[in-house]
């Protein structure tokens, strides 16, 4: 009875496919036309059927009055069923069609490319010099997958480039523990991608004087221009990362970063704009004057660019990338929703600052008194959210340091849930007892009753 289910599901859209397309006729070599144009139903890879008036078919997809509707739009399967009902099967150019359009098809399984290795054993059968012509289309059928992954590839960098390191979707994979030969690595990893980015600003800039490359605990300073801050921006970063080790764990002497993170001070903001622009291939409404870039997936090597002409403003956007190149390295890349991970950097940037320099305070204390918390809680990376010194950010910071000072130990317990790969939401509720809207309204309270 099962196998008898299983048959039923696995050809009942080529039933329905046959019963729609019996009485058409006016078949080609090599180019499947219907005589008159009819609407066909098919399956999309997502699952949900497609509409389509079609007029006739080949290598590419359905034509129709809308135009081409390509086969990687259609699943593998059905897309060969719905070719193979059609086609003349005396041609061998068919049958080579019908091989192009599954292993091309970048939905094919295992299943479908076996399918058609059948379909081009008919083609040789048929055609004269038939093997050579399917050895030949194998090749461009690689070549054309090649072509097609690099196009892949490239859109999804470009779109990572666009929405920046924050709103990207990154893996729970834990890092590997780092040994001395992969510090030393990265290490000449970040020296040669920050003179490389220098020598694409101005090729004749070196980096070669004490003033301009600083090492402490936890960075490697690198400036373009000779200056004498540089110890003491190093010396604030080890003292915020001890301070976020000491909070979360493991420890505070421990070391994220696995060797150093970079740390690149740009000495105007013409050059700075411009650097960013280059690594992010759009230009960014009110940018930071401070950057976080991942160098290479997988990796963990982390530098983050600073307009060093403005470094009194720069001081705190530094000190919030720092907390997400922190967030990076912490067991895993995965990140915890966008309200906690903003207002984790914003509450650090002005951890050790007083009331009285906060000068973006009383606004987002207003706008909790004002506004619904769950429109922080479900707000994602839209473009123009969470800028570094927007009011929601700003909300989201008093929000996580209330957490902190109040539940600081289910804060962190929901945070490691979460680096271990658990979902949000039902991590929370493990670690707080409470849901995610439940225990801010805790945090918005203290809020309305305290500047």
């Amino acid at each position: 009875m099962k196998h008898n289910l299983h048959l039923i599901r696995s050809w009942a859209p080529a039933v329905l496919l046959m019963i729609l397309l019996k009485p058409l006729s006016g078949v080609v070599i090599g180019d499947v036309a219907l005589s008159t144009p009819r609407r066909l139903q098919v399956v999309g890879v997502e699952g949900r059927p497609l509409q389509i008036q079609a007029q006739r078919l080949d290598r590419e997809g359905i034509h129709g009055e809308e135009g081409l509707v390509p086969w990687s739009t259609v699943r593998p399967r059905e897309a060969s069923r719905l070719y193979l009902q059609l086609m003349d099967r005396g041609e061998g150019e068919d049958w080579l069609d019908l091989g192009w359009i599954l292993l091309v098809h970048p939905h094919a399984d295992r299943q479908d490319l076996a399918m058609a290795r059948e379909y081009l054993a008919q083609a040789a059968r048929k055609l004269p010099e038939g093997e050579a012509r399917v050895e030949t289309l194998k090749q461009q059928a690689e070549s054309h997958r090649r072509v097609l992954q690099e196009k892949a590839s490239k859109a999804q960098r470009d779109l990572r480039q666009k929405l920046g390191t924050e709103a990207r979707s990154w893996p729970g994979t834990p890092w590997p523990e780092s040994t001395q030969q992969m510090a030393d690595e990265r290490m000449a990893r970040l020296r040669a991608w920050i003179a490389d980015k220098l020598q694409t600003l101005s090729p004749d800039r070196e980096v070669v004087s004490s003033g301009k490359n600083v090492r402490t605990r936890h960075a490697l300073i690198i400036s373009d221009q000779p200056r004498t801050d540089l110890h003491d921006i190093g010396l604030q970063i080890d003292h915020i990362v001890s301070d976020l080790n000491m909070t979360f764990g493991p420890s505070i002497d421990a070391r994220p970063f696995g060797s150093r993170l970079g740390i690149l001070l740009l000495a105007d903001t013409d050059s700075y704009d411009s650097l960013n622009e280059k690594l992010r291939t759009t230009r960014i409404a009110a940018l930071p004057r401070a950057q976080l870039q991942v160098l290479e997936e997988g990796r963990g090597d982390l530098v983050i660019l600073v307009d060093g002409s403005r470094i009194a403003e720069a001081m705190p956007a530094l000190r919030h990338e720092l907390v997400h190149a922190w967030m990076h390295r912490l067991h895993s890349p995965i990140r915890p929703p966008a309200w906690f991970n903003e207002g984790l950097a914003h509450a650090v940037a002005w951890w050790r600052t007083s009331p009285a320099e906060q000068s973006w305070r009383p606004a987002a204390v207003n706008w909790l008194r004002t506004q619904p918390v769950n429109s922080l809680v479900e707000q994602g990376y839209e473009e123009g959210k969470w800028n570094t010194a927007g009011i929601d950010t700003a909300a989201a910071g008093l929000l996580v340091r209330r957490m902190l000072q109040s539940d600081n130990e289910a804060t962190v317990d929901w945070l490691k849930r979460i680096k271990r790969g658990e979902a949000p939401n039902q991590a929370f509720e493990k670690a707080f007892r409470l849901t995610v809207e439940q225990q801010l309204s805790l945090a918005v309270r203290y809020w309305k009753l305290n500047n």
